[in-house]
């Protein structure tokens, strides 16, 4: 089994802790939004709606849960370095917060950070792009250095 540096693990460990204090913190803000014509500002809120997608709030906030399985998960692997094992179990719970990013029904992310300025939830996305991205250059790791075992 390749073992990696336990400095990409680290950093994954405060991106999720990043992303638990950010989706927490959502939960104090006006929502997601929505384009409204009718609306003075041009947005409206999911809170405000009546409909099934009153409830989307919760597919931000519902990050707080990943990043404790992801924080308890990492704290219990904090002084071992790094492997596959590691890089896609947070693959998979970024994968799950990606499929709730995507069941969205009425709110915009793009709408509430732009027209809503929302500046929480823009350091929400930008953490989550960060970890997705952290993921991605572990496995990156793990495929160059089993290449490199295999060359010598």
């Amino acid at each position: 089994m390749m073992q990696q540096s336990p400095v990409i693990g680290r950093i994954i460990i405060i991106l999720w802790l990043l992303l638990a204090v950010f989706s927490y913190l959502f939960f104090y803000t006006q929502g997601l939004a929505y384009s409204d014509s009718d609306s003075v500002s041009g947005i409206s809120y999911v809170n405000e709606l009546q409909s099934s997608g009153g409830d989307d709030n919760i597919c931000i906030e519902i990050g707080v849960a990943f990043a404790i399985i992801a924080l308890l998960w990492g704290f219990l692997r904090y002084r071992a370095q790094s492997g596959l094992a590691d890089f896609t179990i947070n693959a998979v719970l970024i994968g799950l917060q990606m499929l709730y990013i995507l069941s969205i029904e009425a709110g915009s992310v793009i709408d509430t950070i732009v027209l809503g300025k929302n500046f929480i939830l823009m350091l929400w996305v930008l953490t989550y792009a960060a970890l997705c991205c952290s993921i991605f250059a572990g496995f990156i790791t793990i495929i160059v250095s089993r290449k490199s075992t295999r060359a010598t």
